[in-house]
């Protein structure tokens, strides 16, 4: 597989690290450990948001790493190919969508700051902007409502 490296000694579990993009906060990082660790297999899930990577254990008899990638695609993470060229360029286009968007953002602030006497306009508008911006978290939050019931993360310290 090239977008993770997987490690294996003997007959015990294997490890899988992948490098994941678009994790922006803790909240990722407990969307990431939730959702792995929900998969039949795996025995336990270190998430790094500081380095954007996470370093499964699991049991190879049970689960692969094909699944592991796709659980963490289908909640909306990118798993990044290991060579440091190809992550590099992924995340100077992340920065680059991010300063788009804050543009677009200060420009339609900018424009509903003029339009304040009619209020509908300025809610109108507060609405497209918050649904353009709310689309960079699509998916982000559906680990956390595992049976349609929304939970909190819990922490351990």
């Amino acid at each position: 597989m090239a977008r993770a490296a997987t490690e294996r000694s003997g007959e015990g579990p294997a490890r899988l690290h992948v490098r994941l993009g678009g994790m922006h906060c803790s909240l990722c990082v407990e969307s990431v450990h939730r959702t792995l660790m929900r998969l039949d297999g795996v025995r336990s899930v270190h998430v790094s948001i500081a380095h954007q990577e996470a370093l499964v254990e699991y049991e190879p008899s049970r689960l692969g790493p094909p699944a592991i990638v796709e659980s963490l695609e289908e909640i909306g993470y990118a798993v990044r190919e290991p060579d440091e060229a190809s992550v590099l360029a992924e995340e100077e286009r992340e920065l680059r969508d991010a300063r788009r968007k804050a543009l677009v953002g200060a420009a339609l602030l900018a424009a509903m700051s003029g339009l304040v006497e009619p209020i509908w306009a300025m809610l109108a508008m507060a609405t497209s902007v918050s649904l353009v911006l709310a689309n960079s978290f699509r998916g982000r939050f559906l680990p956390l409502r595992p049976s349609g019931s929304a939970e909190l993360p819990q922490t351990s310290g």
